[in-house]
């Protein structure tokens, strides 16, 4: 009876062992992203929404951190309530970091940068006839997204309002 009181407080310490560090694990990864997400926020907040009052939580912001390594860029997928049009309208914002800064930038049609020409991952999900383009459009980005979903995950969630 002792012997198995061991192995099941044993088996249970291993348990919250593991808990502890998958939990830290994912922390450390959304924190190396923090002031990307930031910045592409602030940016949209700040820069982007006609009406704040009237988008209120009504946007969602996801990120895409496939170029990060390679190149200091993130890409954001941005979709917000637009008051002018009283429906959706879709963005992509561009956070690049230099000298410890980021900078952010919207974009409606494309994220230009030469060195998207060539890039692997993006020719994995674009037609033969666009892998040599020098930029991104919203298009490339969903698919970026829908390929690679452990490189993507939602800053903000669309929130309807009550």
């Amino acid at each position: 009876m002792q012997q198995l009181l061991r192995n099941v407080l044993l088996c249970m310490g291993v348990i919250v062992f593991l808990v502890g560090c998958s939990e830290k694990e994912v922390s450390q990864v959304e924190k190396s992203y923090e002031e990307y997400d930031r910045a592409a926020e602030e940016h949209l907040l700040n820069e982007m929404l006609i009406d704040k009052k009237e988008t209120g939580e009504k946007y969602e912001l996801v990120a895409f951190n496939g170029f990060e390594e390679k190149y200091n860029q993130m890409l954001y997928q941005v979709t917000y309530y637009n008051p002018e049009i009283k429906k959706d309208s879709l963005y992509m914002i561009s956070v690049v970091k230099k000298d410890g800064e980021y900078k952010a930038e919207d974009a409606i049609f494309v994220i230009k940068g030469e060195h998207f020409r060539n890039d692997p991952l993006k020719n994995q999900v674009l037609d033969e006839n666009k892998k040599s383009l020098g930029s991104i459009d919203y298009g490339h980005l969903s698919k970026l997204i829908e390929k690679y979903p452990k490189q993507s995950y939602t800053v903000h969630k669309y929130v309807e309002s009550q």
